[in-house]
């Protein structure tokens, strides 16, 4: 898809998950930003689970590669990327955010911080206890 801030091509959101598309400005920049939504997080179970028998399903991600200021939003995790090649997953043990190329700046809604994440490296954010 093309939009004023670039071009993106959307990889995995078919029968998994979906997403929303919402336009948004930051510091008077137009952001496109691509939010996970749908999702079944009632089969992860109850988080008084062992370190041991925690799930580590998929409940939803989406795959992207593009060129231009975009963002995608998962549950505990945001990524601002300007061109680069990433996966954002909804996990049932947090929000993972991997990087195939370039570099993505994650903010981990939990921690309220960002991490520069580099092509080959990945970040999950976990949700509190």
């Amino acid at each position: 898809m093309t939009t004023e801030t670039g071009n993106v091509t959307v990889f995995g959101a078919g029968l998994m998950s979906q997403f929303k598309l919402v336009r948004s400005t930051s510091n008077k920049q137009t952001i496109v930003e691509l939010r996970l939504v749908g999702g079944d997080f009632s089969s992860c179970g109850k988080r008084a689970l062992s370190a041991a028998g925690k799930k580590k399903k998929k409940v939803r991600h989406l795959w992207a590669k593009g060129k231009g200021r975009f963002r995608t939003k998962a549950k505990y995790s945001s990524a601002s990327v300007r061109g680069t090649y990433w996966l954002m997953e909804d996990r049932c043990d947090g929000s993972l955010t991997q990087v195939k190329e370039g570099v993505v700046s994650v903010y981990d809604m939990v921690k309220k911080k960002t991490i520069n994440v580099r092509a080959g490296h990945s970040y999950l954010a976990v949700p509190r206890r």
